[in-house]
């Protein structure tokens, strides 16, 4: 009984309550009006969030394009908040084919924060290709609001994996991921 007691945890109730969302906006704002028009949104509510001990969470967030967001903090001894979407999640406009894949996201930097700092990481994986994209975006690539980030140019499918989590650097208080938006290359 003393081992059940020490491994057992009472869950955080409010890790499962969504925040109200609102009306999701129409497509990110700076990117040129031909990927707006033929891009396809993809809300953080279709994520996937890894909870590793408490650093990712839905939360109510102004700014996001629906009034919530994904935040993501570094957490102890290495853990970070991360999220990931499954292309079998993706709306149902998607099909299978070619697209610049965009993480819609703000970065909340500590004061003093070096550019070359580290703020997320992103990744795509198509299990099927084997084939993988990863970038690091530093804070010096950031700018204040929700902005969105080039994560790469891929072919995506129902298989296909977006990821994207903090850098886990003392540099970055929090990332906060809005959407995704993809967008096809005809």
């Amino acid at each position: 009984a003393d081992f059940a007691a020490q491994v057992a945890s009472d869950q955080d109730e409010s890790l499962y309550e969504t925040p109200e969302r609102r009306a999701s906006a129409s497509a990110p704002g700076d990117l040129p009006e031909q990927e707006q028009r033929s891009g396809i949104s993809v809300p953080d509510d279709r994520a996937i969030i890894f909870r590793e001990p408490d650093c990712a969470r839905p939360a109510a967030d102004p700014l996001a394009s629906d009034g919530v967001a994904i935040r993501m903090i570094a957490g102890p001894d290495g853990a970070r908040g991360a999220m990931e979407i499954h292309g079998a999640l993706l709306p149902r406009g998607f099909r299978s084919g070619r697209y610049q894949v965009y993480f819609v996201a703000r970065v909340e930097t500590a004061d003093g924060a070096r550019a070359d700092a580290p703020a997320f990481k992103t990744r795509i994986a198509n299990p099927i290709s084997g084939k993988q994209t990863d970038q690091l975006i530093t804070v010096g690539e950031t700018a204040p609001g929700y902005r969105s980030y080039l994560a790469g140019t891929v072919e995506l499918n129902a298989y296909s994996r977006l990821w994207m989590g903090h850098a886990h650097d003392d540099a970055v208080k929090a990332v906060w991921f809005d959407r995704a938006f993809l967008v096809p290359i005809r």
